[in-house]
């Protein structure tokens, strides 16, 4: 008799604590939904596919090596042709703010994410030389570029992506000069008064989601800009002789941008 009281106590502690730990498990489920909700969506993880719209602006430096070069062909000792540098100046730099918009598609593919991205930036980079006590000045301004890039990167963490990037940019300069504060015309002077220089652009950067739509980061980027001539012109040197002049420009440019970015799809902060 005692061993059957003994064994119904113990079945109805069992249920007790059976029917406990459901309701428990009950009140727990029925809160855990609202907190993940509440919680920012860069901790719950991202889904970094979808088409962006994005702004930067940063700080970007130009170096301009300029060379002023002449060739006389079919002349001196046994015909041979000649060359010369005039000027060769290395390290002339213009430097500036620089921002504008971006629009652009991420694919994530696992830890993975790649993608394109398209974009259009101004600035107020220049660079300015006087001579003369500022009689005769001149300057070369960076007006514009534009390029496309495509990108691929790895997640370090659900919401931080490192990424590298590569593609093709286009930069427009022009050039100024003045006279004691008058504008030189350098119409029919075989003078170009703007050039746009294209070339690979290279860099990397990382990205943190501060929701599940909303992306801010920084980002480097080295643009090849090749060689331009600002100046080029034929004449003759003598009897039998011709003559190529040019001033030539080689460009190489540096930047550092923060970024910030919406995704599209989904809302601003949903996936």
């Amino acid at each position: 008799m005692k061993l059957a009281k003994f064994s119904t106590s113990i079945l109805a502690l069992t249920a007790i604590f059976t029917a406990s730990s459901s309701l428990a498990a009950d009140l727990r489920g029925s809160t855990k939904d609202p907190v993940a909700a509440s919680e920012p969506a860069a901790e719950r993880g991202v889904n970094w596919t979808g088409v962006y719209l994005g702004v930067q602006g940063g700080w970007m430096n130009a170096n301009h090596e300029i060379s002023a070069d002449e060739s006389c062909s079919t002349c001196g000792k046994d015909g041979a042709s000649e060359s010369f540098n005039l000027i060769d100046l290395n390290g002339l730099n213009s430097s500036g703010f620089i921002g504008g918009g971006s629009v652009g598609f991420d694919r994530q593919l696992g830890n993975w994410v790649i993608g394109v991205q398209a974009y259009y930036h101004f600035t107020d980079a220049d660079t300015t030389l006087s001579a003369v006590d500022g009689l005769l000045k001149g300057s070369i301004e960076k007006e514009n570029e534009y390029g496309a890039v495509i990108r691929a990167g790895r997640l370090l963490s659900p919401n931080v992506l490192a990424y590298g990037l590569g593609g093709y940019n286009w930069a427009k300069y022009s050039l100024h000069a003045s006279i004691d504060g008058d504008a030189v015309d350098f119409k029919d002077s075989g003078v170009k008064t703007s050039n746009t220089f294209g070339g690979v652009i290279l860099g990397g950067g990382v990205e943190y989601a501060l929701t599940s739509n909303i992306f801010v980061g920084a980002e480097y980027t080295h643009f090849f800009g090749g060689k331009e001539n600002w100046f080029s012109d034929n004449g003759s040197c003598g009897e039998g002789c011709a003559t190529h002049a040019t001033i030539s420009d080689d460009l190489s440019e540096d930047r550092v941008m923060l970024t910030l970015k919406a995704k599209l799809n989904g809302g601003l902060f949903g996936n």
